[in-house]
């Protein structure tokens, strides 16, 4: 048995257990708008998700896969497969990261929330699986009763087993989000991503907005609590000619 057809035996187990162990406690009150979710998954809710991405000016385009599951009310995994390149040549990704949060700090009034979040990806080929590990404690703190919300440490730390150069290698990473509750149904959202890159271990050169300024873009529009449709673009501000990508994503939640 190749690898390949144990990662779909593993999927396919995962969504089997989902579907005959029904989503209860929170996911009855699952909230519309974003901002007022939970950073994990309610216990026993399965989703999955598509994207579709528009990259190198718009010449290359790619899907993914998403699935997550609830296994309690405040720890989840996630799984996200590359997929396949679509443009300009056919290709199916190899790799596919495999994520876990759990919800240590939530506000009684959801005004704080934060999740230790460690994810690494898996490799069907003949790269190092677990080589590339991010340590992440995401915290979210909601202002104007729920209108604004500010976002930071999704991925505090990136760990490299064996870095460029073959030893180990960590780097601090500071990242910065704002999300904007329009209605309930309506959320845009601006990350600034890798506002600094810092190495800790292992060398290599510190990376700052000075260098450059990625970031990302997204409207969401949830038709209710189960599904979502969203629109990003993302780019470097200081190249955004020739660094443009645009995304389009779906998410569905058994409730």
């Amino acid at each position: 048995m190749n690898k390949i057809t144990t990662y779909i035996i593993a999927a396919a187990a995962l969504c089997a257990f989902c579907v005959t162990n029904p989503a209860q406690s929170l996911a009855a009150d699952y909230p519309t708008a974003h901002n007022s979710r939970p950073l994990t998954l309610p216990g026993g809710v399965f989703t999955a998700g598509t994207d579709v991405n528009m990259t190198d000016k718009f010449e290359g385009m790619s899907m993914g896969i998403n699935l997550g599951y609830g296994i309690i009310d405040d720890f989840d995994i996630n799984i996200h497969w590359g997929g396949m390149a679509l443009m300009p040549e056919f290709a199916v990704n190899k790799s596919t990261t495999i994520g876990l949060s759990y919800n240590v700090v939530k506000s009684a009034d959801n005004s704080h929330s934060l999740a230790i979040a460690l994810g690494t990806p898996l490799y069907v080929t003949d790269e190092k699986a677990f080589n590339d590990i991010g340590l992440g404690a995401d915290y979210r703190w909601n202002v104007m009763g729920g209108k604004l919300s500010i976002h930071t440490g999704k991925r505090l730390f990136n760990i490299q087993l064996e870095g460029p150069e073959g030893e180990f290698a960590a780097q601090a990473v500071l990242d910065l989000g704002f999300a904007y509750q329009a209605t309930d149904n309506l959320n845009i959202r601006m990350d600034f991503v890798n506002l600094v890159w810092l190495p800790l271990v292992g060398g290599g050169d510190m990376i700052s907005v000075a260098d450059a300024t990625p970031i990302a873009l997204t409207t969401t529009y949830a038709i209710d609590n189960t599904m979502d449709l969203g629109l990003m673009v993302t780019a470097d501000a200081q190249a955004a000619g020739d660094t443009l990508a645009l995304g389009l994503t779906f998410d569905w939640r058994m409730l």
